[in-house]
């Protein structure tokens, strides 16, 4: 890459990709980009998302804000390095897989555990594009594996949105930081709900409350949607 290209990169974009000369690489001093990134994650992990902001995390490092801001450009910047190291590579088990349909499977748990892994990253609004190594990694371990079928490739892309969409949903509704709330916020409606519902107009929906069935401590089924995705994409095929 030359150095107009160079200069065209963003901020954080240049620390991702490891594309600044070495002559400017990153030291190892007291502070540096790595070590912002990891600390914001140790602050979000704690006390949530909202919680971030650069002159907060600069209290928590032991650094002026002006300090954290010669290592990151923008808080909306150090999201971006965030929940890419949050992310972190793709697992193995998806290229190791035998067939499609299974490197979807894996695709799909391992998301999951990444997202139950760092929650906070499901409250964060991803972009459009993927702009960071370990985020376009999983982007490629997908298409990859999606190599032989016989779908166009904005249909791959729909396909890869949709499962981690279905990831997502899930891993929000069981995720370990509000399961506790969510959980108790059912049980008190189920109580009273059922009084307040007609039978004739809602006689499907009271059988979920009757029978318990939002009350499950297993939650929803992860692995029922992702089976249902993928024998819609099968028979696309």
């Amino acid at each position: 890459m030359g150095d107009a290209d160079r200069e065209n990169l963003p901020h954080y974009a240049s620390y991702a990709w490891k594309t600044a000369p070495k002559n400017e690489a990153e030291p190892t001093p007291k502070l540096n980009t790595r070590k912002v990134v990891q600390g914001a994650i140790e602050l979000v992990s704690r006390e949530g998302l909202a919680s971030l902001t650069i002159r907060r995390l600069a209290a928590q490092l032991g650094f002026t804000t002006m300090a954290v801001y010669r290592h990151i450009a923008s808080r909306e910047e150090l999201l971006l390095l965030m929940v890419d190291m949050s992310l972190g590579a793709p697992p193995a088990s998806i290229g190791e897989a035998a067939t499609w349909q299974q490197a979807l499977q894996e695709w799909g748990n391992g998301l999951f555990a990444r997202y139950q892994e760092h929650p906070w990253v499901l409250d964060w609004g991803a972009p459009g594009l993927p702009s960071t190594p370990n985020h376009v990694a999983w982007v490629e371990a997908f298409l990859r594996a999606m190599e032989g079928c016989r779908l166009t490739l904005q249909q791959k892309m729909d396909a890869a949105l949709l499962i981690d969409g279905h990831v997502r949903n899930i891993a929000n509704l069981t995720r370990p930081d509000k399961a506790g709330k969510i959980q108790a916020g059912i049980i008190t409606a189920s109580g009273w709900l059922p009084q307040v519902l007609d039978p004739g107009k809602f006689p499907n929906f009271l059988k979920v409350l009757q029978e318990g069935v939002l009350e499950d401590a297993a939650g929803p089924e992860l692995i029922f949607g992702l089976n249902s995705i993928i024998a819609g994409l099968e028979a696309q095929l």
